[in-house]
Formats: structure tokens, C-alpha cells, sequence
């Protein structure tokens, strides 16, 4: 992810690290080690002013984006292995190996809510276009819709359940209308949200 003006990037490594970088020459503007591998990529609050990632030390941070200082942490109870999703009410959604999606208020990193599948979650979790829905795999092999202002569930769906889960990041249609993910059933899926 880059910020507004696009002369930092932000990346994570296997390293542990969080780096921001120069776009222009690829110096480090800062550095921040986690406890465990960054593999997911950062998430850019809308201001610019925070940034949101999740490392394999079962933790979730935000960072000031300009300092690289540690603001807040949130530990889950396993690996996050996927990127954040913002929501638009300052709320961010992350999975965890834990089985767990987690809400929570980007201000402190409390907990609005937490829901919790049947396995795995290494899916990212993506938003409807109006900001009422998330949507997220689970190696349980299902795709999940929820509420979210509350984390309850719209539905579920099972894409080659129960033999294989759901990894992939779901891909939600400009008009809102489609929902598109992969499966390791080997299939790609398209569903129709307007009904």
C-alpha cells in the first residue's frame, strides 16, 4: 500500500518487519518488528495518518504511518495471515487462524464483536460497496456474510464443503450485485447478491 501522495510504501516482511519505504529510491523512512512474519499487506486508514497490519505472532497493530510508533495491539489467539479490511465507520476487520473474524475500533483496538467459523481463516475480509456487509472465507469451506455493525450472520454458503476451505479474498462487483471467490475445489464462484 502507498500513502496519498504516493511517495511511501508500506510492506511487510518474512523478516518480521514493517517497513516504510521512499518510492523514489527505496530507503527506509522506519522500521517496526513484530513477532512473526508480515504477510499480509498493510491497510492505509483513510486520513493517511494510521496504518493497520497483522503478523504470524497472532497480533494486530496500528501504526502512526509517518513514525512507524506502535499506537495500539490487539492479540487474537493464533496467526493473521491475511490483510485488513476498513470498514466505514472506523471499525477493522481481520482474521485470524484462530477460526475468528474480529471487529475492531480503529481509535483504541477494542472489540466491537467477534465471529467465529468453523476452521481457518487466511481470507481477506472485503466490503459491500454500502458498507453493511462483510465478507470473508473460512477454511471450513464456507463464504461468510456478516453484519457489520453487529457480526451477525446474513449467511453462509458452502463452496466444496466440507473436504476444502475457502483461502481466497472475496471480490465484491462496483454496483455491489456480485460476489466472486475461488475455491480449493478448484472452482471460481459467482454469486448473485441482489436477491
Amino acid at each position: 500500500v502507498h500513502s496519498a501522495d504516493g511517495n511511501t510504501i508500506f510492506v511487510g516482511s518474512n523478516g518480521g518487519k514493517v517497513y516504510a519505504l521512499s518510492s523514489k529510491d527505496g530507503t527506509a523512512r522506519w522500521s517496526f518488528t513484530t513477532g512473526g512474519e508480515v504477510s499480509a499487506s498493510p491497510v492505509l486508514s483513510a486520513d493517511g495518518a494510521r496504518l493497520f497490519v497483522g503478523s504470524a505472532d497472532n497480533s494486530v497493530y496500528c501504526l502512526d504511518a509517518s513514525t512507524g510508533v506502535q499506537l495500539w495491539k490487539y492479540a487474537t489467539w493464533d496467526e493473521i495471515r491475511s490483510s485488513a479490511a476498513l470498514g466505514q465507520k472506523g471499525v477493522l476487520f481481520v482474521g485470524s487462524s484462530d477460526n475468528s473474524l474480529y471487529a475492531l475500533f480503529t481509535a483504541n483496538g477494542t472489540v466491537a464483536w467477534k465471529y467465529q467459523t468453523g476452521d481457518m481463516i487466511y481470507s481477506s475480509p472485503s466490503m459491500s460497496p454500502d458498507g453493511t456487509r462483510v465478507f470473508v472465507g473460512s477454511d471450513d469451506g464456507f463464504m461468510y456474510a456478516l453484519d457489520s455493525a453487529t457480526g451477525t450472520l446474513a449467511w453462509k454458503v458452502g463452496a466444496g464443503y466440507p473436504q476444502v476451505g475457502i483461502d481466497s479474498s472475496p471480490a465484491v462487483s462496483a454496483d455491489g450485485s456480485r460476489l466472486f471467490f475461488g475455491s480449493y475445489d478448484k472452482h471460481v464462484y459467482a454469486l448473485d447478491l441482489s436477491s
